[in-house]
């Protein structure tokens, strides 16, 4: 499957794709657990099933890719799915399960997914430039006069703000 197939820019996910492997912090294993709603317990039976790719118990802290990954399974295991479901459903990834939770989820219809990157600073500039044009021909076509009134009157506001600062700017030189 292409991510051509998938609406709203969502792109599958295969093999480890969206894993986190940097250690942002670590902090109390137990506070983390308890924020989490998760239970030593819990996580021995998921990492007795292989859904869990470290031993809890032996640790004091865990790294956010750690944390990460017990939210990860524990939406699964309270997801209401059968235990045999979730392995089928993790058989699709590829160990350890450190996927975002917030930006990994299960479609039905495509298999895991994931929303494209967000997008910063020229990426964003690069992404206009590309799309803006087809997009108000898109909306032109559509007969969306309203978005595209609301459009206009954001664009002469925006380009009010820009000659103050421009001019401020001109001003301090």
């Amino acid at each position: 499957m292409s991510k051509d197939d998938l609406p709203w820019g969502w792109e599958p996910v295969t093999g480890g794709a969206g894993q986190l492997e940097f250690d942002l912090f670590s902090k109390p294993r137990d506070e983390l657990l308890a924020i989490a709603g998760v239970s030593l317990d819990e996580l021995d039976r998921w990492r007795a099933k292989g859904w869990v790719s470290f031993d809890a118990r032996s640790l004091d802290e865990l790294a956010e890719p750690l944390f990460q990954e017990v939210i990860f399974i524990r939406n699964l295991a309270r997801s209401g799915l059968s235990d045999e479901q979730i392995g089928q459903l993790l058989a699709k990834l590829k160990p350890p399960y450190r996927c975002d939770p917030t930006r990994t989820a299960y479609s039905f219809a495509y298999g895991w997914v994931q929303p494209p990157p967000l997008l910063e600073g020229r990426e964003v500039d690069e992404f206009v430039r590309l799309h803006f044009h087809r997009w108000v021909d898109d909306r032109v076509s559509a007969g969306d006069v309203d978005t595209l009134r609301k459009l206009l009157a954001d664009l002469f506001g925006a380009v009010g703000r820009a000659r103050a600062v421009s001019d401020k700017e001109s001003e301090n030189e």
